[in-house]
């Protein structure tokens, strides 16, 4: 049965963090951007080798695309990344070995600015949300602990909270233990033993921490331990067999034990219709969709269900998610029993999660997107697939209008190899968007900025859709 089908949810089409650079005689490759300048640009190779390249050496589109991506890793003009401190919060600074206080109170400061003192790429922004996530690649400890991959959430312009990931069954699993999960697990666990004595005794320094029990549901309940420094608390999360994590956050929101707000269904439903914009093409799209990078371990199903939920203004962790869904090593989700795991967490927020009866059609969809809901969709992400994904994008932006776009998208078709299923590339992203008159679909996957927004034809979606569609539902 579809239900049956592991959504492992890896980018196959290319590398999740490569990106294509081309050069003025028109020669590529592909490496993943580190920083931007007004001079270079810093990347890294496949093998490792990192260097810079100056700007005037490339292609005029990527000399364009990456000035306009250089605001991600510039602060704001003027803005102050120092202030005045406390030594209690200077020590906590030292401590940890990274720069997140600037004065005694983190919660006033624009997300931008903590990030740029952070050096944290931006992830994404909406008009009320942000996110700046990094995926460390030098084994730079935080608090004695060598950390992952860390978030920082912004909210209506100020830090949200912050959270950083050590050991867990996503990133840390070495290559070659992923097809033996027993002995994977046994690695990670002992990681986490590790890892939460050094970090325990680090922040023990600012006294004795308390026990807690949160999160909602028995899938995604946590035993913590919190340390209350000034208006912050630092939550730190040892699952057994899942990840450690430390969260640092206002303290009225670790009140809240993991536990999400209730949302006005009035207000829930009138700002999902505002999101919903068409244009003179005759698109019709969601916007404020935050991205979610799953970073390169298949965690596409908890990556997008947090980007689901988060639109819908309900907090969310890909990693808590995944661990409600039961996601195996290294990622894999069965898509019912992450629904089933979450579903108690979602109903707390006055939301519910709902399978429908839908198709990979406008037809299908249609309703939903214009209620503002946008619709998660299991397929298959073939290499055949992305590549007909990726040309058709980069022909329809060079599109004037749509009559003549349609008949250039029906010539493409025409022109493409039949898509197949894949049992082996199962994977789920979000349906944003469609165009009635040229039978297409916007389609959003969980791999970064550059993969928000793709375009599909109609017969495209049928030959590839594993058949379940769902949304969250007012």
């Amino acid at each position: 049965m579809i239900k049956a089908i592991f959504f492992s949810g890896l980018f196959v089409a290319f590398g999740c963090l490569a990106e294509t650079l081309t050069d003025i005689k028109g020669r590529s490759i592909e490496v993943e951007i580190l920083d931007i300048s007004s001079q270079s640009v810093e990347v890294c190779r496949a093998d490792g080798i990192r260097f810079a390249i100056p700007l005037a050496q490339l292609s005029e589109g990527d000399r364009k695309k990456l000035k306009e991506r250089e605001e991600i890793f510039t602060p704001n003009p003027g803005s102050s990344t120092s202030g005045k401190t406390t030594t209690i919060f200077k020590q906590l600074n030292q401590q940890l070995g990274i720069d997140v206080w600037s004065d005694d109170n983190l919660w006033d400061d624009a997300p931008r600015d903590v990030a740029y003192r952070l050096g944290w790429p931006q992830e994404s922004k909406t008009a009320h949300q942000s996110s700046f996530r990094v995926y460390f690649k030098k084994k730079s400890p935080i608090g004695g602990a060598v950390p992952y991959t860390a978030v920082l959430y912004g909210q209506n312009g100020t830090v949200d909270y912050i959270c950083i990931m050590f050991a867990n069954k996503g990133d840390s699993v070495t290559f070659d233990l992923l097809d033996d999960e027993r002995k994977a697990l046994k690695a990670v666990n002992e990681a986490i033993d590790s890892d939460t004595n050094k970090l325990h005794n680090t922040l023990s320094k600012f006294g004795t921490p308390n026990r807690q029990s949160t999160g909602s549901g028995k899938a995604m309940k946590e035993r913590i331990l919190r340390w209350d420094v000034g208006n912050s608390s630092l939550l730190l999360a040892a699952v057994e067999d899942e990840y450690l994590a430390l969260r640092i956050m206002p303290q009225d929101l670790a009140e809240l034990r993991g536990r999400p707000e209730k949302i006005n269904n009035t207000q829930a439903k009138k700002v999902a219709h505002a999101n919903v914009k068409s244009n003179a093409f005759g698109d019709v799209l969601i916007e404020n969709i935050p991205m979610v990078d799953q970073g390169p371990k298949g965690y596409c199903v908890p990556a997008t269900l947090e980007r689901c939920l988060r639109y819908m203004g309900i907090r969310a962790d890909m990693y808590a998610l995944a661990m409600a869904g039961n996601t195996g090593v290294g990622g894999g989700t069965y898509v019912s029993e992450i629904i089933e795991g979450t579903s108690d967490f979602v109903r707390r927020a006055g939301r519910k999660m709902q399978e429908i009866n839908g198709e990979a059609s406008v037809r299908g969809i249609k309703n939903f997107i214009e209620n503002g809901q946008p619709v998660l969709w299991t397929m298959y992400s073939t290499n055949e697939y992305n590549m007909i994904a990726n040309a058709i994008t980069r022909q329809r932006m060079k599109a004037d209008e749509p009559k003549a776009w349609k008949k250039t998208l029906s010539e493409l078709i025409k022109k493409s190899p039949k898509l197949e299923e894949d049992v082996d590339r199962g994977h789920i992203c979000l349906i944003v968007g469609f165009n009635d008159y040229t039978g297409e679909l916007a389609v959003s996957d969980s791999w970064g900025l550059e993969y928000e927004l793709r375009w599909i034809s109609e017969d495209e979606a049928r030959d590839i859709s594993a058949g379940n569609f769902y949304v969250i539902d007012f």
